[in-house]
């Protein structure tokens, strides 16, 4: 089985009027399927530039990023556009639902998924009786939610989830980590930055980022 995400001397930097600012410096890391992954750090360390580089929607300033063995920065705008499409499912911190589409036309819209496999993550979601429903009449939470079914309805080979447990009470954020965990368990990949401790229940491993390098957290016994 191919690993599903790899990244080699991954290293990412800004430019503006007093230089350049190095975010992301050699950084190396691999997901398997079934594996969830946690990558902790401070606003400003870089972990959605981390992940938009894994997302294949920001070029790394230098190393690789591999979609099950494929290097995906050395192929076309078009084919990177595929994959998106195909192998990744992406919880953008904004969300980035489309406030005149319903629920259930958000998850169907970017993936060409049936009405009957969006009702089935609404489901799993807790959003069953919302489907009709278009997003400014949901409260955060469940378009959070909304949003989290959305990046899994394609049943994609991994999904990359940029704070998805933000400004959510206890109880949804367990809700969607525990369908990050389940997602992981059916044989999926999950990539999550957080400022939430309580992945640590549910992920694999945990990495911290700080000062551009990726630190493998301990396991608390």
């Amino acid at each position: 089985m191919k690993t599903a995400l790899t990244i080699t001397n991954l290293s990412h930097q800004y430019a503006n009027a007093a230089g350049t600012r190095a975010v992301l410096d050699h950084v190396d890391l691999s997901v398997q399927p079934g594996q969830m992954i946690g990558v902790f750090g401070d606003s400003g360390a870089g972990k959605t530039t981390l992940l938009l580089n894994c997302g294949t929607m920001l070029k790394p300033t230098e190393g690789d990023v591999e979609i099950q063995g494929l290097p995906v920065y050395d192929v076309t705008a078009g084919e990177r556009a595929q994959i998106r499409a195909h192998k990744i499912g992406y919880l953008f911190q904004t969300l980035q639902l489309i406030p005149y589409l319903t629920l259930q036309e958000n998850l169907r819209l970017p993936s060409g998924s049936s009405v009957g496999a969006a009702d089935t993550w609404l489901d799993r979601v807790g959003l069953g009786d919302w489907a009709q429903h278009k997003p400014d009449a949901l409260s955060h939470g469940q378009r959070q939610r909304g949003a989290l079914a959305r990046a899994l309805v394609h049943q994609p080979e991994l999904v990359i989830a940029d704070e998805p447990t933000g400004n959510l009470d206890r109880k949804n954020g367990e809700l969607v980590f525990r369908v990050l965990r389940d997602f992981a368990d059916s044989g999926g990949a999950v990539l999550v930055a957080s400022h939430d401790d309580s992945i640590e229940a549910y992920a694999d491993r945990c990495f911290d980022l700080q000062d551009g390098s990726l630190t493998e957290k301990s396991r608390q016994p």
